[in-house]
């Protein structure tokens, strides 16, 4: 593996995490006053810009699972990336649906 595609990988791993973690991060007890400071609206304003859907994060797991594919030299099939992201047919989102189309 390349030097290049190596810190590529560790880049795009790194912000697949971001979402999740920012998220769990900023949902505190603190946010749920009944009188908002301005420290729960920036949070507030935070969460609504960066926090994703369920497509987007269906999009954000079958991305990882195609990573790790390219990293391992091997190329999966369609249910087999289905089933190691833990998507049921019946529940993937439009997006999702159209993605996995989209890259085959």
């Amino acid at each position: 593996m390349t030097s290049g595609f190596r810190l590529f990988h560790d880049l795009w791993t790194a912000a697949l995490a971001i979402p999740v973690a920012a998220s769990l991060a900023l949902a505190s007890p603190a946010a749920a006053q009944d009188q908002p400071s301005q420290d729960s609206r920036i949070k507030r304003a935070f969460l609504d810009r960066y926090a994703e859907s369920v497509g987007e994060y269906q999009i954000r797991r079958l991305t990882a699972a195609m990573l790790d594919d390219v990293q391992a030299g091997i190329h999966s099939r369609r249910w087999e990336l289905q089933r190691r992201c833990g998507l049921a047919e019946n529940r993937m989102t439009p997006l999702a649906r159209v993605f996995i189309q989209w890259i085959g």
